[in-house]
């Protein structure tokens, strides 16, 4: 499952410009993007690593809540959230269509390359069923949110705009609550919970595709 959060948000890339925009594929401004977002993780790096480590723990159940949703997922959308905002939305050449979808999934994708490798590291220790396995999947729909929101935010061009960026800290709250139950010992409830955000992560995606919100040519 390391390797499946390596490798999905990638994937999932190259899955929809092989289909949709094969000439993608070849660009070198695709390698670019892809590359800008992987130097914006590694210069993340080293303080989500000393965040991680200083954070305090406790062991009641908002402390463990909080320190979920911080740990497992602000951490990491946040930095992607400035990285994208203050940087890569500056080198952004269009304004709407797959063109536009292609450069943030690849932003996102260069980003969230390591992400696998790096939680490995840092749980290495204290490894259990959530990191192997639930774990990988919630986050994999959290970046999944993020890539959508990135590309309504910059096709929006009223105030609301800044709303669509809550979506993917929306989705880490609801996220956190599984999590908060497995660690708990609430095991059975907290996979149910899980298997319902996918499944409700997994229509919503069938909405946007049908409805072309996710732009196809």
């Amino acid at each position: 499952m390391i390797l499946f959060l390596i490798l999905s948000i990638p994937l999932l890339s190259l899955i929809y410009m092989r289909v949709f925009s094969p000439e993608s594929l070849t660009s070198i401004e695709t390698l670019r993007v892809f590359l800008r977002g992987l130097v914006s993780f590694l210069i993340s790096v080293l303080p989500l690593y000393l965040i991680i480590r200083l954070y305090p723990v406790r062991f009641n159940e908002t402390a463990l809540y909080i320190r979920t949703l911080i740990l497992d997922f602000l951490v990491v959308l946040v930095p992607l959230l400035l990285f994208f905002l203050f940087w890569e939305k500056k080198k952004i050449e269009y304004e709407y269509g797959q063109r536009l979808f292609v450069h943030i999934f690849s932003f996102v994708s260069g980003f969230s390359v390591l992400l696998g490798g790096f939680y490995a590291f840092v749980y290495y220790s204290f490894y259990t069923g959530y990191r192997a396995f639930g774990f990988p999947l919630l986050f994999t729909l959290v970046l999944v949110s993020v890539v959508i929101s990135f590309y309504m935010y910059v096709t929006t061009m009223d105030w609301k705009r800044h709303l669509i960026l809550g979506i993917p800290f929306m989705t880490a709250l609801l996220c956190s609550v599984a999590a908060l139950l497995i660690e708990l010992s609430y095991t059975a409830l907290g996979i149910i919970l899980c298997l319902l955000y996918l499944s409700i992560g997994g229509f919503l995606l069938y909405i946007l595709y049908k409805n072309r919100f996710i732009p196809l040519k």
